[in-house]
């Protein structure tokens, strides 16, 4: 946990976030080390500026992602208004356009969320020794550099400092890169093109495959009805073939019982006509 060298009152400080997690956080972080002291937190810049005329701390850690007013007009109004009030930017960004941006509108320091608790202590401590303070993630552009310089309530530490023929030598390598990188650029260009062109081919490969596929199925599967319909009819054939052996074969019962019985008639007439013809009236006998 970082102190300072010499003892002194506690640094007051408010923060300012509109996230309630992350305020409670920032508190509790500051907390930490006794040499600093959260006097109040607020939500957002009016809040921020109500509290900053009526507490006075020393340190406003300030959201750059804040709601309505933004974090860097916040800053402004603040080192306009409360000279006495040195800002701390806190963010996501990275990119130097914010970087500058912020130390433009006044800000003493600069801090990438997620800082690690001792990280964010040792800023507020350097922040109100008068000392600029950057996120030891980051690095300052020569534009940003020149502005830290030309304020006069501002101290840039030595490792914070490089010399403009570092910066010339820097722009030197970048523009004689640029030749190489354009030539590498090309080549790139034409692997891209060699690549894609062969995703393109396999992707037109697999797509006949999946097409084929699915014809050879659509194929199977129609031929499995057509092979369901001729057993259907064969089955339906046979049994209309059999239905009409069995009409038939009762028909020809019929018929055949139907003919026995006129037979059988024509026998029992031929009988009777026998027995007719044949019978003899006997002599009366008289007493």
């Amino acid at each position: 946990m970082t102190t300072l060298a010499i003892k002194q009152k506690a640094v007051r400080v408010l923060v300012v976030n509109n996230q309630k997690i992350a305020r409670r956080n920032l508190k509790s972080y500051l907390e930490s080390n006794s040499q600093i002291k959260v006097v109040d937190v607020a939500a957002d810049a009016g809040a921020a500026c109500e509290k900053i005329a009526e507490l006075q701390p020393d340190i406003a850690i300030v959201d750059l992602e804040l709601p309505g007013m933004d974090g860097i007009t916040t800053i402004q109004i603040i080192n306009r208004r409360f000279s006495q009030t040195k800002t701390l930017a806190l963010s996501i960004y990275d990119e130097q356009e914010y970087i500058y941006k912020a130390v433009a509108a006044g800000a003493k320091g600069y801090l990438k969320k997620g800082a690690a608790e001792e990280q964010l202590n040792e800023a507020v401590l350097k922040v109100n020794q008068g000392y600029f303070y950057l996120d030891a993630q980051l690095k300052l552009d020569a534009k940003s550099l020149e502005k830290i310089d030309q304020d006069p309530t501002v101290n840039l530490e030595d490792k914070y400092r490089f010399s403009v023929t570092e910066v010339e030598a820097n722009e030197t390598a970048v523009k004689a890169d640029e030749s190489y990188s354009e030539e590498m650029s090309n080549k790139l260009s034409e692997i891209r093109s060699e690549i894609r062109s062969e995703i393109r081919s396999e992707i037109i490969g697999v797509m006949d495959y999946i097409s084929n596929l699915e014809e050879t199925k659509d194929n199977q599967i129609n031929l499995s009805f057509q092979q369901l319909h001729r057993k259907f009819y064969s089955v339906i054939a046979s049994q209309l073939i059999l239905f009409s052996m069995v009409i038939g074969f009762m028909y020809c019962l019929s018929k055949l019982k139907q003919q026995t019985q006129t037979h059988l008639q024509n026998i029992n007439q031929a009988v009777n006509v026998v027995d007719t013809s044949q019978s003899v009236t006997l002599p009366q006998y008289h007493q």
